[in-house]
């Protein structure tokens, strides 16, 4: 298909209006951001091990070497607990599933929790390094 005037209109009037929507969520994210921090601890909440997990979620490494490396590191924590809370927080929406590597989930943290340093957020108020 031929690039057209047309086209190139259409296409960078998406872009403008793509460019509109990041801009006004990322302002909704700043204004609002008590709503994000109760949506991420409402999902936290429910089982022990999530803080610890949502703080080892970097969009690289699967759930199955996430478990690893915090047995590694002394911190062993229930296969079933670790595969449920993970299930957990992409049900309620505050991680993506990104990849998958050797049958287990890649997940990456969603924008808003990566702009308001909620891994910060969890370190205080869990009590985590």
């Amino acid at each position: 298909m031929p690039e057209t005037e047309d086209l190139n209109v259409k296409v960078s009037k998406m872009q403008k209006d793509i460019e509109e929507i990041k801009v006004a969520l990322r302002e909704d994210y700043y204004e609002n951001p008590d709503k994000y921090k109760k949506r991420l601890d409402d999902v936290l909440s429910k089982r022990k091990e999530s803080p610890l997990l949502w703080l080892q979620i970097d969009g690289f490494r699967s759930i199955n070497e996430i478990e690893l490396d915090l047995k590694t590191n002394g911190q062993e924590v229930p296969h079933t607990n670790i595969w449920r809370a993970s299930e957990d927080m992409r049900k309620a929406g505050v991680v993506v599933k990104i990849g998958v590597k050797k049958r287990s989930p890649i997940y990456d943290k969603k924008l808003w929790a990566k702009e308001l340093d909620l891994d910060t957020y969890v370190k205080d108020k869990y009590g985590l390094k």
